[in-house]
């Protein structure tokens, strides 16, 4: 868009330059009238005749004070409007790959969080509270109720993955990365 409106500037200024045409052209006529004439040797005859024309001309545009101005000025804005939305797009793009880095850079943490030291420390609550329960310090209820605090950590930790592998989908969508343009 930008390399049209560059070409409607240029376009509008060599209108507003002083031109000049020539023209020339020859022109035909069989004309006649639904009249009836009298020949030279005093037969009906319809009235008819063939013309010739033959025209020449020449054509110069002067501008004097106009110098197609307007038309400029309008093609000069139209061609900043187009520079503008380009810059629009550039800055919307890096928005969207910043904003796709930050949620994976967030995701990933998150899933680390819960790989190294969450998850442990559960697995462990777990064994001690099971250690408790066969040994009769524990019940029943609250070995089930620390299973069920485990399976939720699981299932977190199962969501953290599934938020980091998104973050990357969106990164590779934003990027227009090319492992997905070939599949």
């Amino acid at each position: 868009m930008e390399s049209l409106g560059t070409a409607r500037i240029e376009q509008a200024r060599a209108t507003g330059r002083l031109d000049a045409g020539v023209s020339a052209g020859y022109e035909r006529v069989n004309s006649s009238f639904p009249v009836f004439g009298i020949n030279d040797n005093g037969q009906l005859q319809p009235v008819q005749d063939v013309f010739h024309f033959l025209k020449f001309g020449v054509s110069l545009d002067l501008p004097v004070r106009n110098k197609n101005q307007g038309a400029i000025e309008a093609a000069v804005i139209e061609t900043e409007a187009a520079r503008q939305r380009r810059e629009f797009a550039e800055l919307t793009a890096r928005r969207e790959v910043a904003v796709a880095y930050t949620k994976y850079e967030r995701a990933a943490r998150a899933m680390e969080i819960f790989r190294n030291g969450v998850r442990d420390q559960a697995k462990d609550n777990l064994d001690v509270v099971k250690q408790t329960y066969e040994l009769g310090s524990k019940t029943l209820l609250d070995y089930i109720a620390e299973q069920r605090r485990f399976i939720e950590l699981e299932t977190d930790f199962i969501d953290a993955q599934l938020a980091t592998y998104s973050a990357r989908v969106e990164i590779e969508l934003t990027t227009a990365s090319p492992e997905l343009i070939k599949k």
